[in-house]
């Protein structure tokens, strides 16, 4: 008889080891979008969050304060304090944007304030709108977005001038979004995808009009009688430059659930049969080795592989219609990825 032996598994120090590199994620995402880059709440929102998955995980409100080193009654004011912060602040505002940052404003300013009939916006006339900013963080912020190409600069001192630089922008249409959230999470009421994407209903109902245009909505019902929606096909196509940020998060969030999965089901070791986890391996070749051109080829073989895949099951979709609540099925989560490193 044989008995496996028990190892410690040090999820903690993993804990530790992970926070640089989802820190590294948010600073080089936030940094792509520099006028909406904002990290005051981070530290509420990922607490909030990590407290929520904890509790529908089963683990008593006492144990979680406890770890956080609160008192029972602490623990719940500081909880009911970030459930009124930041729950109520993803709901849609009626213009559909959240508060904007000082960023955003000294950029939204000059872009109201410039156009080539007139003349560039000051340095002093930026000073006399926000006479609440001290004039050094005025600096650190026009520079940052000189840098960053978003606005252009002429002079110098307080006679330097700046007007907004011309950029090529890629327009949001909002449908790749809608369409994972209600892939992933479907159905959904109006209400929710409104609160899920904070926009507005208005402008949700337009996205949700489009969808049921090209076939890929579905409409029912709730137990409280509401329209509920969902999609079945979700697919963003090789090439397109529209949806790019959605692709990420969906990737991230397949791989992020799968670790989940594989972590809660106790299975702490890779098996040849597993249906849920991850594979990662690195390979140091030289460079112009038949072998080099192989491995670096996995990356295409595997979007050709899965393209197919789509392609099929589509296929299938069609030949049986769109599955019922009580259909039998199964959701498979594929993800791969690639990384070329010179050394």
């Amino acid at each position: 008889m044989s008995h496996k032996a028990k190892v410690q598994l040090d999820f903690s120090g993993l804990v530790e080891r992970l926070v640089p590199r989802v820190a590294e994620l948010f600073a080089t995402l936030a940094s792509q979008d520099p006028l909406k880059m904002s990290f005051a709440d981070v530290a509420g929102k990922t607490l909030l969050d990590m407290v929520e998955v904890m509790q529908r995980d089963g683990i008593s409100q006492e144990a979680i304060a406890a770890a956080l080193g609160m008192t029972i009654g602490g623990f719940r004011t500081k909880l009911k304090k970030l459930r009124e912060t930041y729950r109520e602040s993803e709901l849609p505002s009626p213009s559909g944007r959240r508060p904007r940052t000082l960023l955003e404003q000294v950029y939204a300013f000059i872009d109201e304030r410039y156009t080539p009939a007139k003349k560039d916006v000051t340095f002093d006339a930026i000073v006399d709108h926000f006479p609440g900013v001290q004039v050094e963080t005025l600096r650190g912020v026009l520079k940052f977005l000189v840098d960053y190409e978003l606005l252009e600069d002429l002079g110098r001192g307080r006679k330097r001038r700046y007007r907004i630089a011309a950029r090529p922008l890629t327009p949001d249409s909002g449908l790749p979004e809608v369409s994972m959230l209600l892939f992933r999470e479907g159905p959904m009421t109006l209400s929710a995808l409104a609160t899920r994407t904070g926009r507005t209903e208005a402008s949700c109902r337009k996205l949700l009009g489009a969808l049921k245009t090209d076939g890929s909505l579905h409409v029912g019902t709730n137990a409280d009688e509401e329209e509920t929606y969902r999609v079945y096909d979700y697919h963003i196509p090789l090439g397109m430059t529209a949806g790019y940020e959605i692709a990420i998060l969906d990737h991230i969030s397949a791989v992020i659930a799968a670790v989940c999965k594989k972590v809660r089901l106790g299975r702490h070791e890779a098996q040849m049969a597993d249906l849920h986890g991850g594979t990662t391996f690195s390979f140091d070749v030289p460079i112009g080795h038949p072998l080099e051109a192989e491995i670096a080829g996995f990356l295409a073989a595997s979007r050709a592989k899965m393209e197919d895949w789509f392609a099929r099951s589509r296929a299938v979709e069609r030949d049986v219609g769109v599955p019922g609540p009580d259909d039998a099925r199964r959701r498979i989560t594929i993800y791969t990825g690639q990384m070329v490193e010179d050394l």
